[in-house]
C-alpha cells in the first residue's frame, strides 16, 4: 500500500505522538529519518531510540528516547506521554530544536561560508 504524500502528513497533523522507535544499530547511528524532522516542526511529542540522531536530543525535553530493545523499557517510557501537558511540551521544545537546527536559509548560509574558504 502506497501512501501519498498529503496522506501522510493528514496522518502526522492528526497523531499525538510520532513514533520510530528502534535499537542500537549500525543502521541506525546513520539514519535520519524525516518524518521525525517534519513530525519536530508541527510540535508533535516523538519517541525514538537514543541511538543516532537522538543522540543529538534531551531525553525527556526534546523526545522521548529508549536504549535498548527491551519492551518494559519501551512501555514505561510510552506511559509518561499519557500526559498532555508533557507531550504539549515536548513537542514546543522539539520545534524549537528543529526549527534551529533544520532551516534551510541557515544550513545554506553555512554551506556557502564552508565554501568560501576554498579557492578555485
Amino acid at each position: 500500500m502506497e501512501i501519498k504524500d498529503k496522506e501522510y502528513e493528514e496522518m502526522i497533523i492528526t497523531s499525538d505522538i510520532i513514533a520510530a522507535p528502534g535499537i542500537p544499530s549500525r543502521f541506525n547511528k546513520y539514519r535520519l529519518a524525516s518524518r521525525l524532522v517534519k513530525a519536530m516542526l508541527l510540535e508533535k511529542a516523538i519517541f525514538t531510540f537514543e541511538c543516532g540522531f537522538g543522540e543529538y536530543l534531551k531525553d525527556g525535553f526534546h523526545a522521548v528516547l529508549t536504549k535498548t530493545d527491551d519492551p518494559i523499557e519501551w512501555a514505561t517510557k510510552l506511559k509518561t506521554l499519557s500526559s498532555l501537558k508533557f507531550r504539549e511540551d515536548l513537542g514546543v521544545n522539539a520545534r524549537a530544536y528543529a526549527s534551529k537546527h533544520f532551516c534551510r536559509v541557515e544550513t545554506a548560509k553555512k554551506i556557502r561560508e564552508i565554501l568560501s574558504r576554498f579557492t578555485y
